[in-house]
């Protein structure tokens, strides 16, 4: 019998890889980010240090991952890639608060600036990366843009050319959607990436014009991105199109999170990675999910129950949330 990874957190949880302690690449350190993550906020936010490990001990593995990463961070020369870890860095120093220090904060906010400034100058009127040419966007362009985004987390973008840089291409992707919600010739990736990106800056910046056309758009590539239905079809690629649409789906703000969607996904990637060794950053990204996921089902039980009367207040867990 092919065994798939546990919908069950307490047996799940053994199963966790360890923090590197010297380099990671930017797909196991943006997995581990998302489980610790995930985990620190389930236990701090519910007091459930007995049930799922203490927050104490999150603390140190989220304290652990950011010193691995910014060691990682700074061997790495592909733009692309810093973008993609940098954004992890920002998360795990602002998301669960109680473990970043001072230093951490400033560093992220010089490494994005330095970042954006780098791509900046390639995007000079005489960089090719300037043209504009049909298919996939220039490497790199949509996890700067991230980071740009990144940037206003703590209120801190105080260059005002960076969010009209960020806006100006949010602004030329919506008006590159046909009628349809689709940018044609682009990659399923690229397209998730803009979505995810065009329902950030409505989020944050109030009052877009562009939310129906990101409406249109998300509700087209939410179908078109198909979740396999044999756990032998997942390729790195394929892996890499699951993740963001689980992760535009569940965003909420323009359109209403996807429940019956990301479950699909869930339940694809637990069965489709099983196989694969603990040391395949395929397996570890995948579980990243499957761990947010129920992270999410636990803490919304939680929610219910506690705004319950107290007659129903106290109804056990289920199995699979436990």
């Amino acid at each position: 019998m092919k065994t798939i990874i546990p919908d069950n957190l307490i047996q799940l949880l053994p199963l966790l890889p360890d923090i590197p302690t010297a380099s990671v690449s930017e797909m196991r350190f943006s997995a581990l980010g998302r489980i610790y993550i995930s985990l620190y906020k389930l236990v701090a936010d519910n007091s459930l240090d007995e049930e799922y490990g203490t927050r104490a001990h999150y603390e140190r593995r989220i304290r652990a991952l950011i010193d691995t990463g910014w060691r990682s961070y700074g061997t790495l020369s592909d733009i692309e890639t810093r973008g993609r870890m940098l954004h992890m860095l920002f998360s795990l120093t602002y998301e669960p608060f109680a473990v970043a220090e001072e230093r951490d904060e400033e560093a992220c906010i010089h490494a994005a600036e330095t970042l954006i400034e780098e791509y900046l100058a390639a995007e000079s009127p005489e960089s090719p990366m300037c043209r504009p040419i049909p298919g996939p966007d220039p490497r790199g362009l949509a996890d700067t843009m991230r980071c740009a985004a990144d940037l206003a987390i703590p209120g801190m973008i105080r260059k005002e050319r960076y969010k009209r840089w960020f806006q100006r291409h949010i602004a030329a992707w919506a008006a590159t959607l046909d009628g349809d919600g689709i940018w044609p010739r682009l990659p399923y990736a690229d397209a998730l990436r803009r979505i995810g990106l065009m329902n950030r800056d409505s989020y944050m910046f109030p009052g877009s014009p562009h939310d129906t056309r990101i409406r249109k758009a998300y509700e087209h590539y939410r179908l078109e991105v198909d979740v396999p239905q044999h756990p032998e079809e997942l390729d790195r690629q394929r892996l890499r199109d699951l993740g963001l649409l689980y992760e535009v789906a569940i965003q909420g703000n323009v359109w209403k999170p996807d429940p019956a969607r990301t479950e699909r996904i869930i339940d694809f990637l637990r069965k489709a990675v099983a196989p694969l060794s603990p040391e395949d950053d395929m397996r570890v990204y995948a579980l990243a999910f499957v761990v947010h996921n129920l992270c999410e089902r636990i803490d919304k039980r939680i929610q219910l129950e506690t705004s319950r009367p107290e007659s129903v207040a106290g109804t056990e867990h289920s199995e699979n949330d436990r």
